[in-house]
C-alpha cells in the first residue's frame, strides 16, 4: 500500500480549494434571547423535579423555547433560580460540574437515536448522542453554537443546532421529540420536561412532541491536521505527519465519511494501568474520525461485550510488536423510513517488519414503532498470521409495553488460519428490563459465550467460555420526611456462573445503599460475596485454581454540592486471595481556585496479605502487597487559552509468600518461594491548547514517562516513584495544528 505521507504536498491546495461551514449572520447567537422570533417559539415551563423523583414543582423556574427555521433549530432557556450556583469553567467536551441546561433531540421521532446539548452557566458544552432507550455516549463532538447571559438573577441560555449537525431520515417527517431538562449543582437537583426519568426503559420513547419540521440540509467537513513531534528517548529526529479527515452529508439521511492517515488524537494522555490479570485492558477511542457517526456500529453486551472496537485498527498485532500506521478508512451510513445501512472500511500500511490489516464492517438494522432488528457482519484480513476473522451477528431489541423491554443478540464467529482447523464459536445473550413502578426496577440477564467464541480480532469481550445469570433489582424512596436525607436508592444484584463445559464458579451477591443529603452530598454502603469456586480467568491456558469464598464491603462519600470544594472519600476492606484480607482508602479532592483556575488531586492506598499473580502455566505466586497511586491534575483556561498539567504515578511492593502449582482438579500444592516484586509507573503531561474557533485548534504537548521493574521491596511512598521517573521510557515534545473548513 502507497504511504499516505505523499499527500502532505497537496493537502494545502486541496483544502483552499474546499467549501466552509457557517452558520447564519442574521441571528447572533449571543445569549440574550431578544430576537423578535422568540414571541412566536414553541415554549414549555411545566418541568417537574426528576431528581430526587418526586415530580413536584421545583422553587427554581425554568422556561424552554424552541424555534426553527432553515438554517436549523434555535433553543432558548431562561432560568429563574433561588440560590443561583457560581460559574466555573469546564475543559471542552468534559463533564459539567456546574448548572447547566440540556436539551436532547430525536430528530425522527422514532425513539431510536437522540442528540443531546448541554450548556453550563459558564457557556461550557458537552454533548452526546442516546440509543438503547437510555444509553449516553458523550463520545460525539457535533458542530453546534451556544452562548449565556446573566442578568436581574436570572441566566439565560441560548443554542443554535444546524440541521446538518444530526443525520435523520426527514421524508414527510411533521414533528420532532424533545426532552428539556435543568442541573442545579449545588442541590443535585434536576428539573426536566416530560418528568420522566433518565434512566426508564422508555426514556427516549417517553420524549415531547413538538410540530417543528426538520429542513433537509448538506454539509461538508473538512478537519485536515497537521502534527510534528521530537522523541527525545528514541532519537534527535523530528518526525512530521499529516491527514485529513472529510464528513460530507450530500443531505440529512446520508453521511460519507474518509479518512486519509487518521488524526490519532495525541494529544490525550492515556491512564496509567498496571494489568497484570488475563483479561485485556480496555482502551476508550480517542481518535476523532472513529469517534463521529458511529452509533450504528457500537453494538454491545453483557462483559463489556463490543462487536465493532475501532481501536483495534491501528493497534498492536496479536503475537507481534507491531503497531501499523492507517493507510485509509472510509464510512457511509444511509438512513431509510425503515432502515439503516452502514458500511465501514479500513487499512493499515504494509511495511516491515509485516504487512497491515484490513478491516470491514456491514450493519443493516429495520426499525418499526416498537423494535429495533438488525444484523451486523465483520471481516478481518490479517497478513501476519494468514488468518481471516468474520463475526456475524443478529440483534433485536423490543419494547413488549410500557413497562417490558428485550433486548438480546446472537453471535457467530469463525476463524481461517493457513494449516489449522477452522475455529467456530457461538455466543448469545438476553435481556429483560421491567419496570415495576416509577420507583422500582428489575432486570435480568442470561448469557453464553461458547468456548471457541474469537470477537477480538475487531471487537471486544472480557472474556468467553462463560454461561451466566445476572439478576439485579432497584428501588428508589423519595419525599421523605426528614431534613438530612432527601431520597435513598437501594440495589441488589445476583450473578450465578459456570463454564460453558459447566465448571462452577463464584455466585456473586451484591447490594449496596445510597443516601442522599439536600445539603452535605451522597453517602454509599455496598458489599460483595463471592462463593466458593473455580477461578477461570487467573489460568486461561491451564487449569483452573479453586479458591474458597471471599467478600468486600466499601462506603463511599461524595461531596459536589459545595461551590469550591468537590471531593470523594472511600473506604474498602474483605478478604481476597488464598483467604487474606485487604484494606483500601481513596481520597479525590477537586478545588475551584476560580472561574478558571482548578486543581484536582487523588490518592490510592491498598494493602493485602493474599495477592495472587499467574507467573507461568499452573503456576501462581501469592504475595503480600502494598500499592500507591497518586495523581494531579491542574487546569487553567481563559478565553482561547487552555493549559493542563496532568501527573500519575503508581507503586506496586509485592513480597512472595510462596508459590503453588496448579492440578487438574484445580488444587494448590505448595512450591516454594520465589523473587519479589517491585512495580513503578509514572507519567506527566503538560498540554496547552489554543482554540481557533470553529473546531479548530493548537496544540502544544510535553509528555514524559518512566517505569521500573525489579526485585528489591520498596516501601509504597511518594520516594518510590523516584525509580520510575529517573528511568524514563518516553520523553516527547508535540505540536498539532487541526483545522475546520
Amino acid at each position: 500500500m502507497p504511504s499516505c505521507k505523499s499527500l502532505k504536498p497537496i493537502l494545502p491546495l486541496l483544502l483552499a480549494s474546499l467549501p466552509s461551514t457557517s452558520f447564519s449572520k442574521d441571528w447572533a447567537i449571543d445569549g440574550i434571547l431578544d430576537e423578535k422570533e422568540w414571541a412566536t417559539a414553541y415554549s414549555q415551563s411545566g418541568f417537574r423535579l426528576t431528581t430526587p423523583y418526586t415530580l413536584l414543582p421545583s422553587n427554581d423556574r425554568t422556561k424552554a423555547m424552541l424555534y426553527a427555521d432553515e438554517i436549523g433549530l434555535h433553543v432558548g432557556f431562561v432560568n429563574q433560580q433561588s440560590s443561583p450556583s457560581p460559574t466555573f469553567i469546564s475543559l471542552k467536551d468534559e463533564a459539567l460540574r456546574a448548572d447547566y441546561n440540556e436539551i436532547i433531540v430525536d430528530f425522527d421521532g422514532l425513539g431510536i437515536r437522540a442528540f443531546g446539548f448541554r450548556v453550563s452557566n459558564a457557556n461550557s458544552s458537552q454533548d452526546s448522542v442516546w440509543s438503547d432507550e437510555n444509553r449516553e455516549d458523550t463520545d460525539w463532538n457535533g458542530n453546534w453554537q451556544h452562548a449565556t447571559h446573566q442578568e436581574n438573577g436570572q441566566w439565560t441560555s441560548e443554542i443554535l443546532i444546524p440541521w446538518s449537525v444530526a443525520s435523520n431520515y426527514n421524508q414527510d417527517i411533521e414533528s420532532i421529540k424533545v426532552y428539556f431538562s435543568n442541573w442545579n449543582q449545588a442541590k443535585q437537583h434536576r428539573q426536566s420536561y416530560p418528568a420522566i426519568d433518565r434512566n426508564k426503559q422508555t426514556f427516549l420513547s417517553d420524549f415531547t412532541r413538538v410540530p417543528l419540521s426538520p429542513h433537509d440540509s448538506a454539509a461538508l467537513d473538512i478537519y485536515p491536521y497537521f502534527s510534528a513531534a521530537k522523541d527525545f528517548v528514541r532519537g534527535n529526529d523530528v518526525s512530521t505527519t499529516s491527514g485529513v479527515d472529510i464528513f460530507w452529508k450530500p443531505n440529512n439521511s446520508a453521511q460519507l465519511d474518509l479518512s486519509v492517515n487518521p488524526d490519532f488524537g495525541q494529544v490525550e494522555s492515556n491512564e496509567i494501568v498496571v494489568n497484570l490479570t488475563a483479561i485485556e485492558t480496555f482502551n476508550e477511542e480517542k481518535r476523532p474520525f472513529f469517534r463521529q457517526n458511529h452509533d450504528l456500529f457500537d453494538l454491545q453486551g453483557p462483559e463489556s461485550l463490543r462487536l465493532i472496537h475501532t481501536p483495534r485498527i491501528g493497534g498492536k498485532i496479536e503475537g507481534s510488536t507491531s503497531t501499523p500506521e492507517i493507510a485509509g478508512a472510509a464510512r457511509y451510513t444511509q438512513l431509510f423510513q425503515n432502515y439503516d445501512f452502514g458500511l465501514m472500511l479500513a487499512t493499515e500500511e504494509d511495511g516491515e517488519p509485516i504487512d497491515g490489516r484490513d478491516f470491514v464492517a456491514a450493519r443493516l438494522r429495520r426499525k418499526s414503532d416498537n423494535y429495533l432488528i438488525g444484523g451486523l457482519l465483520s471481516y478481518v484480513h490479517q497478513p501476519f498470521d494468514n488468518s481471516d476473522a468474520t463475526v456475524a451477528a443478529f440483534d433485536l431489541s423490543t419494547t413488549l409495553n410500557e413497562y417490558l423491554r428485550l433486548s438480546s443478540q446472537l453471535i457467530h464467529s469463525s476463524i481461517d488460519r493457513d494449516g489449522e482447523p477452522r475455529q467456530e464459536g457461538l455466543g448469545s445473550w438476553l435481556s429483560l428490563e421491567h419496570e415495576i413502578n416509577d420507583h422500582w426496577e428489575h432486570e435480568v440477564t442470561v448469557f453464553h459465550y461458547g468456548r471457541d467464541l474469537e470477537l477480538n480480532d475487531f471487537g471486544y469481550v472480557k472474556r468467553v467460555n462463560r454461561e451466566q445469570l445476572e439478576y439485579s433489582n432497584q428501588y428508589e424512596v423519595s419525599e421523605l420526611d426528614s431534613q438530612h436525607i432527601e431520597f435513598i436508592v437501594i440495589e441488589t444484584e445476583l450473578e450465578y456462573r459456570t463454564t460453558a463445559d459447566q465448571q462452577r464458579l463464584p455466585t456473586q451477591l451484591g447490594a449496596s445503599l445510597e443516601l442522599n443529603s439536600p445539603h452535605s452530598g451522597k453517602l454509599y454502603f455496598s458489599t460483595e460475596y463471592n462463593t466458593s469456586g473455580i477461578d477461570d480467568i487467573i489460568n486461561p491456558d491451564g487449569f483452573s485454581p479453586r479458591l474458597s469464598r471471599f467478600y468486600e464491603m466499601n462506603i463511599e462519600y461524595i461531596d459536589e454540592t459545595q461551590d469550591r470544594l468537590h471531593y470523594e472519600l472511600s473506604v474498602g476492606s474483605g478478604k481476597a486471595g488464598l483467604l487474606g484480607s485487604f484494606k483500601q482508602i481513596e481520597f479525590a479532592p477537586d478545588v475551584r481556585i476560580s472561574e478558571t483556575f482548578n486543581i484536582g488531586a487523588s490518592a490510592t492506598y491498598k494493602e493485602s496479605d493474599s495477592w495472587l499473580i499467574l507467573l507461568d502455566t499452573n503456576r501462581l505466586g501469592d504475595y503480600s502487597s502494598q500499592e500507591l497511586e497518586l495523581g494531579l491534575n491542574l487546569t487553567l483556561q481563559s478565553g482561547p487559552h487552555e493549559l493542563r498539567w496532568k501527573t500519575e504515578a503508581i507503586s506496586i511492593n509485592a513480597a512472595n509468600n510462596t508459590n503453588y502449582i496448579i492440578d487438574e482438579n484445580g488444587q494448590l500444592t505448595a512450591d516454594g518461594r520465589d523473587q519479589n516484586l517491585f512495580i513503578s509507573e509514572f507519567a506527566t503531561q503538560i498540554r496547552y491548547r489554543y482554540d481557533l474557533g470553529n473546531q479548530s485548534e493548537i496544540y502544544i504537548v510535553y509528555a514524559r514517562g518512566g517505569e521500573a521493574e525489579e526485585d528489591e521491596l520498596r516501601p509504597a511512598s511518594i520516594r518510590s516513584f523516584n525509580s520510575a521517573i529517573s528511568k524514563e521510557n518516553a520523553e516527547r515534545l508535540l505540536f498539532k495544528i487541526k483545522l475546520h473548513y
